[in-house]
């Protein structure tokens, strides 16, 4: 199939009695490959959090310290993955946000959401929430976030996820994931 590209137009010919047939091959490949034929980009403009040593006083004598409170988005990932056939077709993405537990105490009732914007930030397309009931110090958990609807088809998006900062928590650095999301969806 040299001189084919199923993204552009095709080159070649093939012999009178071989067109008719080719042409429904091709028709039908065309058909099943386009959504191959663009791509979507994720650029995360948030460094991946390192986990914090404890403090030496904490190594020492446990009990004499303060609680620290400081949760994290480690990070974001799409399921099913994202795609441009599957923004073509308006299926819905749900999300899988990496949270961590990198204080010293229990920590309840936890709010995260995510939205995503235009490009530009001027529109909220869709928003998502849960909450985490409990999550234990030193632990980490992947949260699921449904989604039921799709936005409109753009070339670029803006995905925030967040955690609302828990009583005490001064380092809110590390609350907030934001991925930049360009779609390419030339055939």
């Amino acid at each position: 199939m040299a001189g084919l590209s199923l993204c552009g137009p095709a080159t070649g010919r093939l012999p009178a009695g071989r067109q008719r047939i080719a042409g429904i091959g091709l028709t039908l490949l065309a058909y099943l490959a386009t959504a191959g034929c663009g791509s979507i980009s994720i650029s995360d403009n948030v460094p991946p959090t390192p986990v914090p040593a404890p403090p030496s006083s904490q190594l020492s004598d446990s009990l004499t310290t303060h609680p620290r409170h400081d949760l994290a988005v480690l990070g974001v990932d799409f399921d099913p993955a994202l795609d441009t056939e599957r923004l073509a077709n308006h299926e819905p993405v749900n999300l899988l946000v990496g949270i961590s537990n990198q204080g010293t105490s229990r920590e309840t009732n936890v709010l995260v959401t995510a939205d995503l914007w235009s490009g530009d930030g001027s529109t909220r397309l869709l928003h998502t929430e849960r909450r985490i009931g409990s999550l234990a110090a030193g632990n980490v958990m992947a949260l699921r976030l449904q989604n039921t609807q799709t936005p409109a088809i753009m070339t670029h998006y803006r995905l925030t996820v967040k955690i609302t900062p828990v009583d005490g928590e001064t380092d809110t650095s590390n609350n907030t994931r934001n991925l930049d999301i360009e779609v390419n969806t030339s055939r």
